[in-house]
């Protein structure tokens, strides 16, 4: 009986003594290592208020959890650090009601982690979560009306290739960034746990400036999002400073020219429509895949016109042999590069050479928003525009932050548009929405009798982008309103800058941003009611298919009006 008792204890007590018989990777230990430093960094009120240098710290503690091999050890490590950030708050802050806050980020689950952290750790973990600060505003992070501002990081500029213990502050610095104040965390492919794991074994053995340089940028790739711009001194010299002097799109991950000037096309004979099947004998496709690597982008469209094409035909010498079609017969040449951007004229460039403003078919409008310069001149076409049967309005170039101004004339009264997420600072990974009632949220003016009656068409294309987005959901509220194009590039949200060691930069999505019913807008961007997709004929040809496509609806929709 005795015999078949003790059976039963080790049946039960065995997996708990192979948790703590099991000992943590050198990856486990340092990511254990990332996230309770970026844990108390974001919570502990004594950091709060800047008053320990706590990179320094962080840089003092790697040899320690590197050498945590047994689990005992790396539990005493934990609480050392814990010890190391200063006292905690005096009175604890549980969460509060949290239905009306955005928690699809907020991810807790690893400070309870049974494998690592015996019950001792696990409860100073969840004390510092607890026993947080109770400000709107730290050391490293201060509110914006545009989103989250991230403050007092220090550069190590003079730190081109950073010793290993600033490596894994770079990393654990930018994960910690993303991993409580990025709107946009819960959609990114990889789980962001997995991320920080898969990443610091190669900010391990980055071997010299380049590698850690394009490392890094691999990993703001992560965040999936347009907006994720990557700078770095090491990263231009990796790039070449010699440009090709043209611009292109990618279309079935073929190089498509579509933009360049004319003293340019005579000199080189490149023409728009020409597909680049290869650069310097390399095939474009293994270009791109290399290259995609550095390039952070929140969907096809923002890869393809965005991000790729700054950095495929960049490189160190004057001259690139390229091979390309034309009318079904293969050229291959060699062409100069620039180091300036001699002679770049993006589709979004041409589209700027249209007037502000223009009649383009009987008691049709044409206006461009990157051409409205004030409210008066606004006015002015509105109040010429006032009986057409229709407007087209085109986003598709960049645009400026004048949306208020045409609204005042499109819509009677003012108008849910949006809604959006920013983060509380004070509990860090959560975020309020700002409320469909809120000033902020609305368009429109405090009253118009009058507004436009017409009909309104919005073109959309790859460059209607960030505010251009935001714009577009502007419009959409306007009644009779179409979207005609392609899709946009899904990233919205005022852009915020992250500083990382070895003078790089970068940004993210500073805010989230969804339609007033809390649709996504992100990754997705503006989905057009009538697609028109570009293609490498209409480059060849130089017509403009989509304002066509919408003059032609235009007048089909409002005949007999």
């Amino acid at each position: 009986m005795l015999q078949k008792l003790l059976v039963s204890l080790c049946i039960c007590f065995a997996p708990s003594l192979m948790l703590a018989q099991k000992k943590p990777t050198e990856t486990q230990r340092l990511a254990t290592l990332g996230k309770t430093w970026g844990l108390l960094k974001y919570h502990n009120p004594n950091l709060a208020k800047g008053t320990l240098d706590w990179d320094s710290v962080l840089v003092a503690h790697v040899p320690t959890f590197q050498q945590a091999k047994t689990r005992k050890a790396l539990n005493k490590a934990v609480q050392q650090l814990i010890l190391a950030a200063g006292p905690k708050a005096d009175k604890p802050a549980p969460l509060p009601d949290t239905s009306q806050l955005f928690m699809k980020n907020y991810d807790m689950a690893w400070t309870k982690d049974q494998q690592l952290f015996d019950k001792k750790t696990r409860q100073q973990l969840q004390d510092v979560i607890l026993y947080r600060h109770n400000t709107d505003s730290t050391h490293y992070i201060r509110p914006h009306p545009t989103g989250s501002v991230f403050t007092n990081e220090k550069a190590y500029r003079e730190m081109q290739y950073p010793e290993t213990e600033y490596r894994l502050l770079s990393l654990f610095r930018y994960w910690n960034t993303i991993h409580y104040f990025f709107p946009y965390k819960y959609l990114t492919d990889k789980s962001w746990n997995n991320v920080l794991e898969e990443y610091i074994p190669q900010f391990l053995t980055a071997e010299d400036a380049v590698q850690y340089t394009l490392t890094t940028a691999k990993l703001v790739k992560e965040i999936d999002d347009t907006h994720g711009f990557f700078q770095s001194p090491v990263f231009e010299a990796y790039l070449g400073e010699y440009r090709a002097p043209f611009m292109f799109a990618i279309l079935n991950d073929q190089l498509v020219v579509h933009g360049l000037q004319d003293s340019v096309m005579r000199v080189h004979d490149i023409l728009p429509g020409d597909v680049i099947t290869h650069v310097g004998g390399r095939d474009v496709k293994d270009l791109i895949k290399e290259r995609e690597q550095y390039s952070a982008f929140s969907n096809q469209t923002g890869r393809n016109y965005n991000i790729l094409p700054m950095h495929l035909l960049r490189g160190h010498t004057n001259e690139l042999e390229i091979t390309f079609t034309r009318g079904g017969k293969v050229t291959t040449k060699k062409i100069k590069r620039y180091k300036q951007e001699y002679g770049l004229m993006s589709l979004s460039q041409q589209y700027t050479s249209n007037p502000a403003a223009k009649e383009v078919s009987p008691s049709i409008g044409y206006i461009l928003n990157a051409r409205i310069n004030s409210q008066a001149q606004a006015d002015s076409i509105y109040k010429a525009m006032a009986n057409y049967k229709a407007i087209i309005y085109d986003l598709r170039p960049n645009t400026d932050h004048t949306l208020r101004w045409h609204m005042a004339h499109l819509l009677s009264e003012p108008t849910p548009f949006f809604n959006g997420t920013f983060a509380k600072i004070s509990i860090p990974g959560t975020f309020n929405w700002l409320g469909g009632s809120d000033h902020e949220t609305q368009t429109g003016p405090e009253s118009n009798p009058s507004p436009f009656q017409g009909r309104l068409y919005i073109l959309v294309g790859p460059y209607t982008f960030s505010l251009g987005e935001f714009t577009a959901m502007a419009l959409q509220t306007v009644p009779n309103a179409k979207v005609i194009g392609s899709q946009t590039a899904g990233a919205d949200g005022d852009v915020k800058r992250i500083i990382l060691p070895g003078s790089i930069s970068t940004m993210i999505s500073g805010l989230g941003i969804y339609y007033p019913d809390r649709t996504q807008t992100q990754r997705i961007g503006i989905v057009p009611d009538v697609e028109v997709k570009l293609t490498s004929e209409d480059f060849q040809v130089g017509k403009d298919t989509v304002l066509q496509h919408a003059i032609e609806l235009a007048e089909k929709e409002t005949k007999g009006l």
